[in-house]
């Protein structure tokens, strides 16, 4: 049967249309047969040690910072098993820097200590808390995340964003390419999903990087890459574009997750509030040259009265400034400031926030984009854990500063120790988790510093990569002192290693063979337990911390140490340290056993011991055996170790006067 000439047309058109949509699919299949192109997924699966973990994939960053020369943050590398148990808890935590936990890294973030107060909530569960949050995101970069993660088993998802809206990727505030265009972004979120895309994307960025050869932005901080220094003025154009984005999202992040049954629990924000002035002052637009430079003048005037320290002449002064032009922000600071120190914490509190949402350099959300997160979850009867209120409680005056904030909003490590207090605390109170066993309680606040740990280290990194933000745009050089050459060894190592971009494990070993040169046991063997959470399945920090027990004479604690090790990871080194333990408490029998267990763990691994330790090793399995009375087995061990090391003076003597 012939086509009629209409028919024709139309399979001609067809075929037109779907050869090119054909073409690209079989590209696209053949990119991910070959492996050919950047992975983005935000999951991936690895192997260790024979068993099959899921990981975040550290490049998912590349997804959302494309422009050449812009530092691509990183989410926690972090790991949690493919096959999830009946009793564990699995809890994704979302968001910016702070979720990351800036500027401290594993066991000092607040989804680390979210952990430990939930497994001291939950002690009959596993708990499992997966940090994915990364800096210089917002809420279109959360969506876009937790769509990702749903078919990983969560039991819920803890969120904390806002402060990023402006100037986060994607923010109409930005200097991202596709800032503020909700359509143009959902767009490129949906095709950067596939290989020929990032492809291409690399290709263009390669070649732009060829013509433009200027300074590039990886050289600045991303508030500098991603900022806007003209500023976005209060309730103006774009910032009404940020509120109705954020809108959308947290919308649709709410119906995302119920739609799973999913529970979600969202977070209030915190900032610096008393001791951050606004990065940009502006004057309202009614303000003409005349009422401008009298502001100044008054805020001169109350300046010098304030150094007087006659703070009623300076918060008059300020107030009159303020009924001149009330959008100016550093007057409303500067007036909070006056009150406080006239101990009127109430008036210093109200200026002190109205100098936040006046600043027009948008890095801390306003009280308005707070407000609308707490409408839309109160609307949907979402639970919303009230941290701003926390914060605020343990302050003077209830105003949030320094006593909590590093700098103008990410917390110190006792702030985010009370963040995940807060956040247990409400997820305890809604029921957000059930528990399989025995309900717990909350870690005392004398407590989670050493369960967490938290050392000397964790604030040394603290401290240095809070002094390398200050140091940058848009903090003001004389608001920050530099920070003091290192004096003290622990900060001189984590100072070498940030210079050097040296892991952060490595970083910590250090401090902890230092103090083990010192004798500090103690303080050695704290360093080894914060490398052992951080990496929850490698036996080397347990085997180490049993070193440092040995080395103190505690043969009973090593012995404890280097069977935990193998527990959680099969090792040769900690059998064959086992078996020089028993060997010193006369257990022949027993330190042959375990140092033949040593050797046959190395083999099952491939020969993960040098020569040097095999030979040892060897040479004190012969010496058990002679112990023993099994002298050929003796002879045998002996001569492998000289086989492996001719010039093993144990093995030959011991050779030499064997029967």
């Amino acid at each position: 049967m012939s086509l009629s000439s209409a028919a024709k047309h139309r399979l001609f058109g067809a075929i037109l249309v779907l050869t090119p949509v054909l073409f690209l699919l079989l590209t696209e299949g053949a990119l991910r047969f070959f492996a050919v192109g950047t992975d983005l997924g935000l999951v991936q699966r690895t192997i260790v040690r024979g068993r099959e973990f899921y990981t975040i994939n550290r490049m998912v960053g590349r997804r959302y910072f494309s422009r050449p020369g812009v530092a691509i943050p990183e989410p926690p590398d972090v790991l949690f098993p493919v096959r999830k148990s009946p009793r564990t808890k699995r809890v994704f935590c979302l968001g910016e820097s702070t979720m990351a936990g800036f500027p401290y890294e594993y066991n000092a973030t607040p989804a680390s200590l979210l952990k430990d107060q939930l497994a001291s909530l939950f002690p009959a569960d596993t708990i499992e808390v997966i940090n994915v949050g990364m800096s210089a995101i917002g809420s279109t970069v959360v969506r876009d995340l937790l769509t990702d993660l749903m078919p990983y088993e969560p039991d819920m998802f803890v969120i904390y964003i806002g402060h990023n809206e402006y100037y986060g990727v994607f923010g109409p505030g930005s200097s991202s390419p596709l800032a503020g265009s909700t359509w143009l972004t959902r767009l490129h979120l949906t095709l950067v999903r596939t290989r020929l895309y990032v492809l291409l994307q690399e290709a263009y960025n390669r070649a732009e990087g060829l013509v433009h050869t200027e300074q590039r932005a990886a050289e600045a901080t991303l508030m500098e890459a991603m900022g806007n220094r003209t500023g976005i003025p209060y309730r103006g154009v774009v910032y009404s574009k940020g509120l109705e984005i954020f809108r959308e999202n947290i919308t649709a992040i709410i119906d995302e997750a119920r739609g799973r049954d999913i529970p979600v629990l969202f977070s209030t924000l915190v900032e610096n509030l008393s001791d951050q002035p606004p990065f940009l002052s502006v004057h309202s637009p009614a303000a003409d040259a005349a009422t401008q430079d009298a502001v100044r003048r008054l805020i001169d005037e109350s300046i010098a009265a304030a150094r007087r320290g006659d703070w009623v002449d300076a918060s008059d002064a300020l107030q009159r400034a303020a009924l001149l032009d009330s959008s100016y922000a550093s007057t409303r600071f500067l007036l909070g400031a006056a009150f406080l120190a006239r101990g009127d914490s109430a008036g210093a509190a109200v200026e002190y926030r109205a100098a936040r949402d006046l600043d027009a350099l948008r890095f801390r959300a306003s009280a308005e984009l707070q407000h609308t997160l707490l409408a839309i979850c109160a609307a949907r009867s979402v639970p919303v854990a009230r941290v701003d209120a926390a914060f605020a409680a343990a302050s003077p005056g209830g105003i949030t500063g320094h006593g909590l904030i590093l700098e103008h909003l990410h917390p110190n490590v006792r702030g985010y120790a009370l963040m995940a207090k807060t956040w247990a605390a409400a997820i305890r109170e809604h029921g957000l988790l059930t528990s399989t066993g025995p309900a717990g309680t909350l870690l005392p606040d004398s407590v989670w510093e050493r369960t967490a740990p938290i050392t000397p280290f964790d604030v040394a990194i603290g401290a240095a990569k809070t002094a390398q933000l200050t140091s940058r745009w848009p903090f003001a050089p004389e608001q920050f002192r530099p920070a003091p050459t290192p004096t003290d060894t622990v900060t001189m190592i984590v100072s070498r290693a940030l210079r050097d971009r040296t892991p952060w494990t490595r970083a910590r070993y250090s401090v902890a063979e230092w103090y083990e040169r010192r004798t500090e046991y103690d303080r050695a063997r704290t360093e080894y337990c914060a490398i052992a959470k951080a990496l929850p399945y490698s036996f080397q920090p347990l085997v180490r911390r049993a070193d440092a027990f040995a080395a103190e004479g505690r043969t009973a604690d090593a012995a404890a140490g280097y069977r935990q090790s193998i527990r959680v990871e099969e090792n040769p080194y900690a059998h064959m340290k086992l078996g020089v333990l028993l060997l010193q408490n006369a257990e022949a029998a027993g330190a042959a056993a375990e140092l033949e267990q040593g050797f046959a763990v190395d083999a099952s691994l491939g020969g993960v011991l040098t020569s040097g330790e095999a030979a040892f090793g060897r040479s004190l399995l012969a010496y058990a055996y002679a112990r023993n009375k099994q002298y050929a087995q003796a002879k045998e061990q002996a001569r492998k170790a000289l086989a492996l090391q001719p010039g093993q003076r144990e093995a030959a003597e011991l050779l030499r006067r064997l029967p």
